[in-house]
């Protein structure tokens, strides 16, 4: 089985799927369906959806051991995507907003890789393409897509791996080498927005990295450690690129963040004792943060929602009514912007048998502030409880900070309903 470094190009939890089954809530029509790319093949990993939830990309193993890019949609399953011209292994690391292009790297057998782009015909298949690089960088792969699919961003390393620099790709400008929180600083980018103009990762300091936003600019700019921290790294961002999520590390572990401009990086999991986060994913108005959580009563997917606080994702769908049989649910990788198509990563019964799954959950009814009996008068009370404490919850319209707005926002919303 020939197996290609690709996490030294996109840094993504590693999760695969390998059996298809369909848990439902019929009435509620929300579903947990575990993706198999190819038949027969040992593993499967997805690592992106689509904004509108209808396509997800990874890769998986054939089966006869080979490592291949994959595409999946609800309508028509899964395709190899193939390799470049030499290539012996690929990954799909990123998916455009219609799920029409997917970017990604396809590698030899000596472990270099290069970055591809790939579209689709329409009819099901598609083409892929190489992207050119300069000379020196021959560990190389695609980790982001805008919206529309002109705009990669991805990752370049030297040789000898000592040296990584972040890349901004078009068909006009070829690759655009970005810098860290210097021109020359080492760079790691990890997602691009909607528009492809900002995208966010790390850079490296002195003796630590730290999460950085890039936005119209060839050098970065620091969005800093939680309070007591050391290091941090940014992992996802919503479209517009105004709320950013990732992992702040330190002697204590790592806890989960969420950053915008108005209030700074904010952890989302204030728990005392052997407790870990990762905040992985973020939907388009911040109202739903996906990740995961490793502590002394359990590891587990984790959603975060301002009704709900930090809780298990496995605990949300069995109160929502979906079944999700033996699965166990590990990381929740990605959100869609509306909050509702989540894919993650798991094992299945005491087999341990590792898997990837895709789960759709009903709108969120964000009025319904304290996830009890709908909308009523008790959701009122709960949210202006949580707006004096300055709980990040009460941050309704996710600008950053708690203000008298995010009060009439939230107002108007319960007046509304869902």
């Amino acid at each position: 089985m020939t197996i290609i470094n690709f996490h030294l190009l996109a840094p993504r939890v590693l999760f695969a799927g390998v059996v298809s089954a369909v848990f439902a809530a019929p009435s509620r029509g929300q579903t947990i369906t575990e993706i198999i790319p190819f038949p027969g093949g040992a593993t499967a990993t997805p690592t992106a959806v689509s904004a509108d939830g209808g396509t997800v990309v990874g890769f998986g193993y054939t089966a006869a051991g080979t490592q291949r890019a994959f595409r999946w949609t609800r309508a028509g399953g899964a395709i190899d995507m193939g390799l470049l011209p030499g290539a012996v292994a690929s990954n799909a690391n990123a998916v455009n907003a219609d799920g029409s292009v997917v970017v990604g790297a396809s590698g030899g057998a000596v472990g270099q890789t290069t970055p591809f782009r790939w579209v689709s015909d329409g009819a099901g298949g598609g083409t892929m393409t190489a992207i050119p690089l300069p000379q020196g960088w021959p560990h190389s792969g695609a980790v982001g897509v805008s919206a529309d699919g002109s705009v990669v961003v991805g990752n370049l390393v030297s040789i000898d791996y000592s040296s990584r620099r972040a890349f901004r790709w078009t068909a006009e400008t070829g690759v655009v080498l970005l810098g860290g929180f210097t021109q020359s600083a080492s760079s790691t980018i990890y997602a691009i927005g909607a528009a492809g103009d900002v995208a966010i990762g790390w850079s490296s300091l002195p003796s630590t990295n730290s999460a950085c936003r890039w936005s119209g600019g060839a050098s970065a700019s620091n969005l800093g450690f939680l309070s007591g921290w050391t290091r941090s790294f940014a992992r996802a961002m919503n479209p517009s690129g105004s709320i950013v999520v990732g992992i702040s590390e330190g002697s204590a572990g790592q806890r989960g963040f969420r950053w915008t401009q108005g209030s700074g990086m904010e952890s989302l999991d204030d728990r005392s004792g052997s407790v870990d986060s990762q905040a992985l994913g973020v939907s388009g108005d911040g109202a739903m943060i996906v990740g995961a959580i490793s502590s002394s009563d359990g590891d587990g997917a984790v959603v975060w929602t301002p009704p709900l606080g930090m809780v298990k994702l496995s605990t949300h769908l069995l109160s929502l009514g979906i079944d999700r049989g033996n699965l166990i649910l590990t990381t929740a990788h990605a959100v869609t912007p509306d909050g509702r198509t989540i894919i993650g990563y798991g094992g299945r019964g005491a087999a341990g048998v590792d898997v990837g799954w895709i789960v759709t959950l009903p709108p969120l009814c964000r009025a319904d502030f304290d996830g009890v009996n709908g909308v009523e008068s008790a959701d009122i009370l709960s949210f202006v409880n949580a707006w004096f404490a300055l709980d990040p919850r009460a941050d309704f319209n996710a600008l950053g900070g708690i203000t008298v707005q995010d009060l009439f926002d939230f107002l108007n919303a319960w007046f509304s309903g869902c």
